[in-house]
């Protein structure tokens, strides 16, 4: 099976995942009708949960929703392509009439969620680092457009990780020390290698200071 991840051309915004899956279904187990303990729920729109485990340890990969199954017959092959939560998100339509008066970019993020059905515990949000947002109706609009524009405006990230949780962040995220993702056991493990490998960031910045000096302010936001 493989997993990917795609954003678009700038660092921000959201992150939709898909996982695809290709098994061998030389006894038909996967075949619809053929097996009755399985063969009844080959079925679309099904939860699938992708995992690597190995001597115990399993380390979570995928969560999502699969497409139609297919099933080849000329090499008994069953395979599905899995989409994560954000395809149920960037397609459903607020039908709330609420105005939402002066609320910040993560306290819209969390209408829209529970909105959709989704509990406190299945989504986290960093804190908005912009100002409050003066008036949004959204009805009639879709959420995945709302929250594509919030994370544009916030320069900030949404996606779903590989166990399905929600996250918003925002830009100051990635400069904030995290834990890792996954705890290891080094018991099972025969060999590690590891080496330092130096990352180059290059900015360019484009300004038109009337005089040069050794340390002057180009540019400060009013608020």
């Amino acid at each position: 099976y493989s997993v990917s991840q795609k954003l678009g051309q700038y660092p921000y915004g959201i992150i939709m995942s898909q996982g695809s899956l290709q098994l061998d279904n030389g006894d038909y187990l996967f075949t619809p009708g053929k097996d009755a303990t399985i063969g009844a729920y080959i079925l679309p729109n099904r939860p699938l949960k992708l995992s690597l485990g190995f001597n115990g340890e399993s380390l979570q990969q995928f969560t999502g929703f699969t497409d139609q199954p297919a099933h080849n017959r000329s090499d008994l092959s069953f395979s599905v392509t899995a989409f994560d939560v954000f395809t149920y998100i960037a397609n459903f339509t607020s039908q709330t009439t609420t105005i939402l008066v002066g609320n910040y970019a993560h306290e819209i993020i969390a209408v829209g969620l529970q909105e959709m059905g989704f509990g406190s515990s299945q989504y986290v949000l960093d804190t908005s680092l912009q100002m409050p947002i003066g008036a949004l109706s959204p009805f009639g609009q879709r959420w995945g457009d709302i929250f594509q524009s919030l994370c544009e405006a916030e320069q900030g990230l949404m996606f779903a990780d590989e166990n399905g949780i929600i996250h918003w962040w925002n830009r100051q995220h990635m400069t904030t020390p995290t834990s890792t993702v996954w705890s290891l056991d080094y018991t099972n493990m025969e060999n590690l290698e590891s080496q330092s490998t130096p990352i180059f960031n290059d900015v360019t910045v484009m300004a038109n200071p009337r005089a040069v000096a050794r340390n002057q302010k180009v540019w400060e936001l009013g608020s």
